[in-house]
């Protein structure tokens, strides 16, 4: 849902500060203050992903408190009955309403690490029938004291029970990811990762890297190749 993931080749295992809610929740432990974001995405013939997150501290010892909404909407699309006729028309909509919490964590004297958990509500709708159901997200993020300019990064997505839409259940799109980044000097971020759907029978390989040019814009690139397909 948010243009900075997407331009670095879709890493998500390393995302940080508050769109981290969508990727890793692991990402926004480091946050010292509140933050929201919002992003509007639009497709063609009236397709749109809209997402908004926000992220609040609770306390050094609690870790930082986040929610998050994702719709994936069309227009109205047109209903034909059994002889292919033109029969009015419905809606269809996909929505997830997460709750994350994240906290930072010391495993050992050399290695900084970062956890979060996503709780996430999904709900389906096609005309009249609907789905519910519900999944979890996991993340870790971790920096060696020994190269602070290292990063690492796990993570997996929509970890939970099949749903069951119109009597047919299906398994949910789990995804997991890893990632490592690393920062040259104060401006330069490189990074890559994989993704890996093991319903999909899918993994994706990706890679970017980030320039800071100054007063907090950067120049990105990134690119994700397809490795498996069934």
């Amino acid at each position: 849902p948010t243009a900075r993931i997407l331009s670095l080749g879709g890493v998500s295992a390393l995302a940080t500060g508050t769109e981290a809610v969508f990727y890793n929740p692991a990402g926004f432990s480091r946050l010292d203050r509140s933050g929201v974001v919002v992003s509007h995405v639009q497709f063609a013939l009236d397709t749109r992903l809209d997402s908004a997150g926000m992220v609040v501290p609770l306390s050094p010892r609690l870790g930082m408190l986040g929610v998050s909404v994702l719709a994936l909407t069309q227009g109205r699309l047109a209903g034909r009955d059994d002889q292919g006729n033109i029969a009015g028309s419905f809606a269809a909509y996909d929505s997830v309403i997460g709750l994350s919490w994240s906290r930072q964590i010391d495993l050992f004297d050399s290695l900084q690490g970062q956890f979060g958990l996503t709780s996430k509500f999904i709900r389906q709708v096609i005309a009249d029938a609907s789905a519910q159901g519900a999944a979890f997200d996991f993340g870790f993020q971790a920096t060696p004291t020994i190269a602070p300019n290292l990063k690492l990064g796990v993570s997996a997505h929509n970890v939970g029970p099949k749903m069951n839409f119109g009597g047919e259940s299906y398994q949910l799109p789990l995804c997991v990811s890893a990632g490592m980044g690393y920062m040259i000097g104060k401006n330069v971020l490189v990074q890559g990762g994989a993704n890996h759907k093991p319903y999909g029978g899918k993994t994706t390989a990706s890679a970017g890297a980030a320039v800071g040019i100054g007063f907090g814009w950067s120049l990105r690139a990134g690119l994700a190749q397809s490795l498996v397909n069934r």
